[in-house]
C-alpha cells in the first residue's frame, strides 16, 4: 500500500506544470458558539506522509492558449482552482476526521483537478453561459452546499418561467403560475420535454447536487431547476423549442403545459390554489423570528426563518412574552420551535435565545421541526435541542451532519471570496469544518434523521394543513 502511494506522489511531481500558492496544514480550533456547544473546527492532527500535497499540485498537461479568450479562461479557472484547494477545508491535510478521511478527500480532489483541467482544454468552443454551467458542475463535486457561485445562483432566478414547483413526500407537483395557468396547480410533474422526471432527478444528483439525495427536495434544489431555462439547460433539457410539462392528477389523466421560453417572471403575478387559511409555518416569511402562544392547545410557537446577526433582544421579548401569557392560562402543555425552511445564518447570540425555551419548556414537551430545507445553523440547534431532551420531528435535512461553513462575514472583503479576473464571476468558498453534536442524535450516512419522520403531502398543502403540529397535539396533548 506504501509503494502505491509512492507511486502517486512520483507521478503528481511529474505532472507539475505552474506551482499553486502554499496551502496552510494548520487550522485554529475555534468554538463556534459558546462553550455550550460541541461544534468546533475539527482536531488537528499531523498530516499522513502519503497524504498529497496540494500546494504542489496542478493541471497536468503542457497547456497553451491558442487564442487570447482561450487564455483568459485558462487564467480563470487555474485561479479558481487554486484558490479551493488553498482555502477549502476538504484539502487542508489537518482536517483528518473521523469521516472526511484523507484518502477520500484525495480521490475528490483528483477528481476536481481532472474535471477543470477538460474545461480548461474546452472552454475555447464553449459561451460564457456554457462555462458557467460547466464550472457549476465541478464545484458539485465537492459535495458543499455552502460553496457560493454567486452568478449562477443569480442567473438561475433572475430568468424564470411564471411557474413554481415544490418536492413533497408523494410527488413534484406545480404549486403556483399565473391566473391563466391555474387550471394545472396542484398537479404531479411527471416529464419535462418528454424525459421522465426520475431521469431529471438522477442527473440533478449526478451533477448539479451538493450534499445529500435531501439537499435535491430542498426549496434550493431541484425544484429551482425546474422553471428555469438556465436550470433545464444545466439539467441537458433542450429548450430551444419552448418547455412541455407534462402533468398528472390524482385520477392519473396526463395534460401538458407548454411554455415559451419568452416568459419572464418580472412582469407577472403569481396566483396559488390553496386553503383560505395558511398554516403557521407559511407565514410572516419575513420575520426572521416570530412567537405566537396557540391559546386552545396550549402550545407557545417560535417560528425560526433564518437565525439574524441582530435584534435578539427584541425577539426574546415577544418570545417571553408568549411564556408569560402561557403561564397565565395555566395552559402551556408544549413548545415547538420551528425551523423547516430555515437556511442557517449567523449563531452570534442564537444559543442564549435556545437556552432560554430548554429552561422555560415543560419537561419532555419541547419539539423542534425541521425538513429538507433546513440547513447550516438550524440543524446545529437541532442536535444541540435533541441532546437536551427536545424531540425532533419532519424530515431529514438536506445538510449532513458534517458540513463546512464560513468563518467570517460573508462579504467582498473576506478571504474567502473569490472573483475571476476576466469573468468576473463570484465565488465564496467555505474555509471552516463544522459538525454537529452527536450523543442521542440519530445519523446514517452523514444525514440526520429525526426522532420522528412525519410526510408533508400536496394534500396538506391543499388543504392548508400542518402535519407536523397536528402530531403534535393528537399523539403528545390530551384534548
Amino acid at each position: 500500500m506504501r509503494a502505491f502511494f509512492l507511486f502517486i506522489l512520483l507521478v503528481l511531481s511529474l505532472l507539475i506544470f505552474v506551482a499553486c500558492e502554499n496551502i496552510n496544514d494548520d487550522i485554529e480550533m475555534v468554538s463556534v458558539y459558546s462553550n455550550h456547544m460541541n461544534a468546533l473546527y475539527p482536531t488537528v492532527s499531523e498530516p499522513e506522509n502519503n497524504a498529497i500535497d496540494w500546494s504542489a499540485m496542478d493541471f497536468g498537461l503542457d497547456f497553451i492558449a491558442n487564442n487570447e479568450q482561450q487564455r483568459k479562461w485558462a487564467y480563470d479557472i487555474t485561479k479558481l482552482r487554486n484558490h479551493i484547494f488553498n482555502i477549502h477545508p476538504r484539502f487542508a491535510n489537518a482536517n483528518v476526521d473521523l469521516i472526511m478521511d484523507v484518502h477520500r478527500n484525495m480521490n475528490m480532489g483528483l477528481a476536481f483537478n481532472d474535471k477543470l483541467e477538460s474545461l480548461l482544454v474546452d472552454a475555447q468552443n464553449m459561451t460564457k453561459l456554457e462555462v458557467m454551467i460547466n464550472l457549476r458542475y465541478s464545484l458539485a463535486m465537492l459535495n458543499d452546499n455552502h460553496l457560493w457561485f454567486r452568478d449562477f445562483e443569480v442567473i438561475l432566478r433572475e430568468y424564470v418561467f411564471p411557474l413554481e414547483f415544490k418536492f413533497f413526500s408523494d410527488g413534484i407537483f406545480l404549486i403556483k403560475a399565473i391566473d391563466e395557468l391555474n387550471s394545472f396547480l396542484n398537479l404531479e410533474v411527471v416529464a419535462i420535454n418528454q424525459m421522465p422526471i426520475s431521469c431529471i432527478i438522477d442527473t440533478y444528483l449526478t451533477y448539479l447536487n451538493f450534499e445529500n439525495v435531501y439537499d435535491a427536495r430542498s426549496a434550493l434544489g431541484l425544484t429551482l431547476y425546474l422553471r428555469s431555462p438556465i436550470g433545464l439547460s444545466a439539467l441537458g433539457i433542450d429548450i430551444d423549442a419552448g418547455v412541455v410539462y407534462t402533468l398528472k392528477n390524482f385520477y392519473g389523466s396526463v395534460f401538458e403545459l407548454y411554455i415559451d421560453t419568452a416568459y419572464n417572471i418580472s412582469d407577472l403575478e403569481f396566483m396559488t390554489v390553496q386553503a383560505d387559511e395558511s398554516p403557521l409555518f407559511l407565514s410572516n416569511y419575513n420575520d426572521a423570528i416570530w412567537t405566537t402562544f396557540i391559546e386552545e392547545k396550549g402550545i407557545v410557537y417560535i417560528r425560526i426563518n433564518f437565525f439574524p446577526y441582530s435584534g435578539w433582544t427584541i425577539y426574546r421579548l415577544e418570545t417571553i412574552q408568549a411564556f408569560n401569557a402561557a403561564k397565565a392560562s395555566g395552559n402551556l402543555n408544549a413548545v415547538v420551535v420551528d425551523a423547516r425552511y430555515n437556511v442557517g445564518g449567523h449563531t452570534n447570540m442564537g444559543i442564549q435565545f435556545i437556552d432560554y425555551i430548554l429552561h422555560n419548556a415543560p419537561d419532555g414537551r419541547l419539539f423542534y421541526f425541521i425538513n429538507e430545507s433546513s440547513f447550516s445553523a438550524s440543524i446545529l440547534y437541532a442536535s444541540y435541542v435533541a441532546n437536551r431532551g427536545g424531540t425532533l420531528i419532519g424530515q431529514p435535512p438536506g445538510q449532513n451532519v458534517y458540513f463546512f461553513s464560513f468563518d467570517g462575514d460573508l462579504d467582498v472583503s473576506s478571504d474567502f471570496f473569490i472573483e475571476l479576473p476576466y469573468s468576473g464571476f463570484q465565488i465564496f468558498v467555505p474555509n471552516s469544518l463544522l459538525s454537529i453534536e452527536h450523543c442521542s442524535v440519530l445519523f446514517e450516512d452523514m444525514v440526520l434523521y429525526p426522532d420522528i419522520l412525519v410526510d408533508y403531502t400536496i394534500s396538506d398543502w391543499i388543504n392548508g394543513e400542518d402535519p407536523l403540529l397536528t402530531y403534535v397535539i393528537n399523539s403528545f396533548l390530551d384534548y
